[in-house]
């Protein structure tokens, strides 16, 4: 029985740290994933940290803006630094019960105070795209400009331009 259970506590444990895929456009080779797959990278540091920063903003902290809104930041600076994301994939990311799981406005709050550089993120991952996927031109500018939703990065078409105008800087 205590076999049973510490094989149960230990895969709880790791399922509960975030073991997962996102973001072609990360910078880790990806020479062993197809052309076309997505890598996720999660930033979970445990499965209570959300819920911990909804007591603490409950509990009377002294700062007027919410710890779960201060935490999305955090992470979306941790994604910012890992790999270069659009604006729609790092809401989708922080929001969405397979990423972060933060609310909608905790997540939006995040991408809104990140001070990115979303041209940069898109031209970054073009140039992933073209290195590590061996993508096409029509086919990075596709994937850049497709909505998450479709698979795609979601930049915005001003961004998706940039990228496409500076890929042989």
């Amino acid at each position: 029985m205590k076999h049973k259970l510490f094989t149960f506590g230990l895969v709880s444990i790791l399922l509960a740290s975030g073991i997962g895929t996102l973001s072609g456009c990360s910078d880790e080779d990806s020479s062993s994933e197809s052309s076309h797959t997505v890598t996720k990278v999660n930033h979970k540091k445990s499965s209570s940290t959300n819920s911990e920063s909804n007591e603490e903003s409950s509990s009377g902290s002294k700062s007027k803006v919410p710890s779960e809104y201060e935490n999305a930041l955090a992470t979306a600076k941790d994604y910012d630094e890992d790999q270069p994301m659009s604006k729609a994939g790092l809401l989708d990311q922080l929001t969405s019960k397979d990423g972060e799981g933060f609310t909608q406005d905790a997540g939006q709050y995040a991408v809104d105070h990140l001070n990115a550089d979303w041209n940069e993120n898109a031209l970054k991952c073009a140039r992933n795209y073209l290195k590590e996927e061996h993508l096409s031109r029509s086919d990075v500018q596709e994937q850049l400009s497709s909505s998450i939703d479709d698979g795609g990065e979601g930049f915005t078409s001003d961004q998706v331009q940039y990228a496409m105008s500076h890929l042989n800087d």
